[in-house]
């Protein structure tokens, strides 16, 4: 139910946890993902565990725990890194899969990877971790931009821009 997406009043197509965040309600939200996060099973709900953890480090974030909110989004990227990868190794083993749903997987994995680089970006704004900043945001252009993930690239080439300001570098 958490993750249940629906589009809200700004076209936006969020997961329920993500509205309910939005609308002032942080400490519910943080007590239900922590309470099922421990159940999620792996197989297909490894990407609903993944998903959980991003949404989570952003609502630590926003409750002002960013360290925590770091670790969440770095297990963000190391799970769905390694979950890509299983998933790479089963489909070259497999000559049957399900080439949608895997082009589905992958798409969405990239976008949590992609946000979870600019979470971490702006997290380390907050900590005023400029050159950490500056180098996520580099990934996520790295990685987003020309794809259907360039709506990231946009947002992170605007936290470089702010990350490299600060440091004194008027070339980016």
């Amino acid at each position: 139910i958490l993750l249940q997406s629906r589009h809200n009043q700004w076209r936006q197509f969020l997961p329920l946890a993500s509205s309910l965040y939005r609308m002032g309600l942080l400490q519910p939200v943080i007590n239900a993902i922590t309470q099922v996060l421990p159940h999620v099973q792996a197989g297909k709900n490894k990407i609903n565990k993944i998903e959980l953890n991003n949404i989570l480090g952003d609502v630590y974030w926003i409750t002002g725990k960013i360290q925590k909110a770091i670790c969440c989004q770095k297990k963000t990227l190391t799970d769905a890194a390694h979950y890509l990868a299983t998933r790479k190794r089963q489909t070259t083993e497999s000559s049957s899969s399900n080439t949608c749903s895997i082009d589905r997987d992958n798409y969405y994995l990239k976008m949590l990877t992609v946000d979870a680089h600019l979470s971490i970006g702006l997290y380390s704004i907050d900590l005023w971790e400029r050159a950490q900043a500056a180098e996520q945001f580099e990934q996520v252009i790295a990685l987003a931009t020309g794809t259907a993930h360039q709506a990231w690239a946009d947002k992170a080439t605007v936290g470089l821009a702010l990350a490299c300001a600060h440091r004194g570098e008027t070339d980016v």
